[in-house]
């Protein structure tokens, strides 16, 4: 391929297109991408790559070729270039697939459907929660379309989908309604404010605490301490006071 040494076009024919090839890829996908740029700068169309990936990394079809040359090309256009070195491949054939710190390229596809300032906080939440690409699809609907906050579509997500051992108490709640106050502020200052009011309603430790427009959220914070459903409605019910008093 053009511009290309025999060892760069090699460690792309290994690399990308690997979840069909089976092939261990070579090299990480922002690696790919850089190769994929400087083939292209060189002269190469995204077809003549595709059907170079044809013919050495047994991609069945010049459409397919083209298309993961573009998605892949695209999706470093669009990713928070801080994010760039924690995408790899996560396929049967890839050493990097049980890492804490990096998500799948499928799943970085995914993250940039979010608005790049808001992408390193949803990559946080993903690597801390084991989040796959289907509960990234659900948090950006939870934001998008049901209007929550990114930590609260998080805390819905992993309440749903059993991602914790701990326990998290969460309750539905009208903010606006409940405390006009402390609707208007700030996410950072309405948390402050929420831990003080748990802190004093409570008698064990928490963490993680949340107090969103529709939600407000915490974790019990104690090694096998567990809340009774009994004592969780009236946790709930106290707080739900507080709140409405807060002044």
């Amino acid at each position: 391929m053009k511009g290309l040494t025999s060892d760069e076009a090699f460690a792309l024919s290994r690399s990308i297109g690997n979840n069909v090839s089976g092939y261990a890829p070579m090299l990480k996908p922002v690696e790919v991408s850089k190769l994929l740029e400087k083939a292209i700068s060189n002269g190469n169309s995204i077809k003549d790559i595709a059907l170079f990936l044809q013919e050495h990394a047994k991609i069945k079809t010049v459409a397919s070729g083209s298309t993961m040359v573009s998605r892949t090309i695209r999706l470093f256009k669009k990713l928070d270039p801080s994010l760039h070195d924690n995408v790899v491949y996560k396929t049967f054939s890839s050493g990097d697939r049980s890492s804490l710190k990096d998500i799948s390229f499928q799943s970085a596809v995914e993250l940039t459907r979010f608005n790049i300032e808001d992408q390193k906080k949803v990559f946080e939440a993903v690597v801390k929660n084991n989040l796959k690409k289907e509960d990234i699809k659900s948090i950006l609907h939870f934001v998008n379309k049901a209007g929550l906050s990114l930590d609260e579509a998080v805390i819905k997500i992993k309440k749903t989908k059993g991602k914790s051992n701990e326990q998290t108490i969460v309750s539905q709640i009208n903010l606006k309604e409940m405390n006009n106050h402390l609707y208007s502020i700030s996410q950072v200052d309405r948390d402050k404010i929420f831990k003080s009011i748990v802190s004093k309603s409570i008698n064990f430790k928490h963490k993680d605490l949340h107090l969103g427009v529709m939600t407000f959220a915490f974790t019990v914070d104690e090694e096998n301490k567990k809340i009774t459903q009994i004592e969780v409605k009236k946790i709930i019910e106290n707080l739900n006071k507080e709140i409405s008093s807060y002044e």
